[in-house]
């Protein structure tokens, strides 16, 4: 098994994690409007994965703090 896009997209490469950003309470002004940039397609499409990082968009499961992987509908 090889840490391919796709091997990590649906899990069957086991080792990956998801890149956080933590807020105190609800993301609000600034913060918010940078995080719904992150997220954008202008950022998940194309800055994401020319930094060496994969787009949360080309995931096929998710996977929650405690570890449980679901298919991504």
């Amino acid at each position: 098994m090889k840490p391919t896009e796709d091997n990590v997209a649906t899990n069957d490469w086991k080792v990956w994690g998801y890149e956080h950003m933590y807020t105190n309470g609800e993301a609000k002004g600034l913060t918010k409007t940078f995080i719904d940039y992150m997220l954008s397609g202008d950022v998940q499409d194309s800055l994401v994965g020319k930094l060496g990082y994969q787009s949360i968009k080309s995931m096929k499961v998710d996977r929650t703090a405690d570890g449980k992987v679901t298919d991504v509908k």
